[in-house]
């Protein structure tokens, strides 16, 4: 039964934890007017020719996989192109503790739940 709280407790941690990386990641993404400003003013830079990019238009969006921004150019006679500026490792570490966290939060509540004797389980009072 101790097993279990502990399941429980580290569970929540992890996905708590998880949740504020997540969380950290988009603010860092969002901050300063959004994606659109800091894709034209922080990058990444546009593989297009700078001459044509400078005619054109940029716009930004939140990605969550990989977290971060997408930033799409484009030119002024028609390109687009497309690139992400995302972090694999923070989304790795975000999700990887958020999912886990729950699946031991899950796993230590069930054993909880199995370790509770059988009249108290099935009719919710203790005989």
């Amino acid at each position: 039964m101790r097993r279990a709280w502990w399941a429980v407790a580290v569970g929540f941690v992890a996905l708590m934890v998880g949740c504020l990386v997540w969380v950290g990641a988009v603010c860092v993404t969002l901050h300063d007017g959004g994606a659109t400003v800091n894709c034209a003013s922080e990058g990444p830079e546009s593989p297009l020719p700078l001459n044509d990019v400078s005619e054109g238009s940029v716009t930004g969006e939140l990605t969550v996989l990989p977290l971060g921004r997408s930033c799409t150019w484009t030119d002024g006679i028609g390109g687009v192109a497309t690139v992400s500026g995302g972090s694999w490792p923070v989304t790795i570490v975000a999700y990887g503790l958020g999912f886990g966290g729950l699946a031991l939060l899950v796993a230590g509540a069930l054993r909880l739940e199995d370790a509770r004797p059988a009249a108290e389980r099935l009719d919710g009072v203790r005989a």
